[in-house]
């Protein structure tokens, strides 16, 4: 298992799921986790990957070739991924949900974390005060505070469980509304392949649909979640 960490910071969660959604394409999303920090417990057989903030990931542009036009022998498009995720509304919807998620998972942990070392503090405190008449009310103590631990713990892990579960049905909600439109777009365009632009390669520009993409599953968004598209709306207005 592959777990992606970051700080509890919007920029560094959005690069850190981007990061995750893209291995996970490759190895599964079974095989993945994200986990924002400090990470209190770590996994003896699990392999943990920092992420730090990239703002570059939504900048990226496509490489530039020389020629003005192009006439290809086979009929292939390609579209910029990041692109794609940075301006579909559908992405915006689920990362705004993915951050109130890391919040809340976030003020769990300190509020059980604070409570924890409260009742830890209490427990020395009452022993260097000679407060224990016997060792079985220590003993009573300790074992309250081992209790709230496990407990602490199981709940943290099932907020992280159910963060987990969220992402992979987000990945996959997305792909699935991805390739949906794609195929339904190419029933008019009869294009040959349509490509996903990875950096490093060369591509002629003119052969660029990302817009279209965007465009197009923005559409569909909006014509599906008319409220949400409202929403949106205003929200453009005030800025």
């Amino acid at each position: 298992m592959r777990i992606f960490t970051c700080k509890h910071q919007l920029e560094d969660m959005m690069t850190c799921i981007y990061d995750a959604w893209v291995y996970a394409l490759r190895v599964g999303h079974d095989k993945v986790q994200l986990r924002t920090e400090p990470i209190v417990q770590a996994t003896l057989f699990d392999e943990y990957v920092h992420v730090d903030a990239d703002a570059e990931k939504t900048e990226k542009k496509t490489v530039k070739v020389e020629s003005e036009s192009f006439e290809p022998t086979t009929n292939i498009r390609y579209y910029n991924m990041d692109s794609v995720m940075a301006n579909y509304e559908l992405v915006k919807t689920f990362n705004e949900a993915n951050l109130r998620t890391m919040t809340e998972l976030q003020n769990a942990q300190r509020s059980r974390e604070g409570e924890l070392n409260r009742l830890a503090a209490s427990i020395q405190q009452k022993m260097q005060n000679n407060g224990y008449l016997s060792e079985a009310s220590y003993n009573a103590d300790v074992a309250e505070l081992n209790k709230k631990q496990q407990a602490a713990q199981n709940y943290l892990g099932s907020l992280q469980q159910r963060a987990q579960e969220d992402a992979l049905r987000q990945q996959e909600e997305f792909i699935d509304s991805l390739n949906n439109f794609l195929a339904e777009y190419n029933k008019t365009r009869h294009y040959d392949a349509i490509l996903l632009y990875a950096p490093g390669e060369l591509f002629n520009p003119a052969l660029d649909i990302t817009n279209d993409i965007i465009e197009g599953l923005n559409a569909k968004y909006k014509k599906a979640n008319p409220a949400k598209a409202e929403e949106t709306a205003d929200d453009a207005k005030k800025k």
